[in-house]
C-alpha cells in the first residue's frame, strides 16, 4: 500500500458555490484523520478522472462520443495525472464586486513586483496561467513550495498590502459607480 507525502500549506481557502457566492471556509489539512484523507484522495481521483468525460457531445460535429471515446479521454486524463502535465483550472473570480476588483488590484501588484524581479518573462507559450506561473517560478527561486492562485490570494491580503489594496478597490468601485449613475444625465 503506497503512503502519499503531499508538501503544500496548512490551510486552503475553499471557495462555496460559484464564484463564491456563499462565501469560503478554511480548510485545516491537519485536522483531517487518515479515513478522510483516504475519502478525499480516492474521490478527488474519480472526480478528476471523470471531469474528462463531463463533455457527452464534440462541440465541433455536435455527435455524441462512443462509450470507447469517453474512456479514451478518461484514460487520457489518468496519464496526465500520473506525469505531471495535467491542466489546473485558474480560479473565478469573486461574486462581491469589492472582493473581485481586490483581486483584480492584487494581480496587478504581483504582476508588477515579479515583471520587476524578471519572472514574467520567458513563459512558455500557451501557459494558461501565466500570474501563478510566475508565482511559483518566484516561490520556486526562495526554495519555497508552490502554491495555487487561491492560497496566493489569502496570504497576500494576509501580508503588509493587502489592507491598502483592498482600500484601492473599494475607492475603485465606489468611483465607477458614481461614474454609472453620473452617465443618465450625460446620455
Amino acid at each position: 500500500m503506497p503512503t502519499i507525502t503531499i508538501d503544500m500549506p496548512d490551510t486552503h481557502v475553499l471557495p462555496i458555490g460559484r464564484n463564491s457566492l456563499h462565501g469560503s471556509l478554511t480548510v485545516d489539512w491537519s485536522r483531517f484523520p487518515m479515513s478522510s484523507l483516504q475519502y478525499i484522495a480516492m474521490n478527488g481521483v474519480k472526480q478528476a478522472v471523470n471531469d474528462a468525460r463531463a463533455e457527452p457531445v464534440d462541440k465541433k460535429t455536435g455527435k455524441a462520443y462512443t462509450s470507447e471515446e469517453i474512456l479514451a479521454k478518461a484514460a487520457a486524463k489518468l496519464a496526465a495525472l500520473y506525469d505531471g502535465s495535467n491542466r489546473v483550472r485558474t480560479e473565478s473570480t469573486a461574486a462581491d464586486e469589492y472582493e473581485a476588483e481586490a483581486i483584480k488590484e492584487a494581480k496587478r501588484f504581483t504582476i508588477a513586483f515579479l515583471t520587476k524581479k524578471g519572472h514574467m518573462k520567458d513563459i512558455p507559450p500557451k501557459t494558461e496561467n501565466r500570474i501563478l506561473y510566475a508565482i511559483n517560478r518566484y516561490l520556486a527561486s526562495q526554495g519555497k513550495p508552490e502554491t495555487t492562485e487561491a492560497d496566493y490570494l489569502v496570504t497576500f491580503f494576509a501580508g503588509p498590502n493587502g489592507e491598502a489594496v483592498r482600500e484601492r478597490a473599494r475607492k475603485i468601485v465606489d468611483d465607477r459607480r458614481e461614474l454609472e449613475a453620473d452617465m443618465d444625465e450625460l446620455v
